[in-house]
């Protein structure tokens, strides 16, 4: 049971401390949201409009709702495309900002470390780790969801 409260305390400690580093960038993260909501309505929207089309345009042969919700349908689905570029974009900034903020506080931490600690263990494999480390928490923001 021991084992299990540190390891929920070192995750909600690796939480605090991811939310730490996005702080400063709650404006892209904000489009990023507003993108995100926009992206759903689309995607609820669209089927409706499809919906329409099948079940009452076409029965009642109305040419001219047909181009318009036609149009409608394919300028939805245009700005879906957009909204989720923007999506994808801005957090891509907002992760990688906070990559590097984590990087330079990495590093400044590392430099800052009594030389006793260098003398016991190889800089190589401090860096490798450090670079390892880093490196795993980018691919697992990176992967797809």
């Amino acid at each position: 049971m021991k084992s299990r409260s540190h390891r929920y305390r070192l995750f909600s400690e690796m939480l605090r401390e991811v939310f730490f580093q996005a702080k400063g960038q709650w404006k892209f993260i904000l489009v990023a949201a507003l993108s995100i909501l926009a992206i759903s309505v689309l995607e609820f929207i669209i089927p409706q409009w499809t919906k329409a089309v099948i079940d009452q345009v076409i029965p009642q042969q109305q040419v001219a709702a047909l181009f318009e919700l036609g149009a409608a349908i394919v300028g939805a689905a245009l700005l879906l495309g957009v909204f989720r570029f923007v999506s994808s974009f801005v957090m891509t900034i907002v992760s990688q900002g906070a990559i590097s903020q984590l990087r330079n506080k990495l590093y400044q931490h590392t430099v800052n470390l009594d030389l006793n600690f260098f003398d016991r263990n190889r800089t190589g494999d401090l860096m490798s780790r450090l670079t390892s480390d880093v490196n795993q928490l980018q691919s697992e923001g990176d992967a797809p969801s």
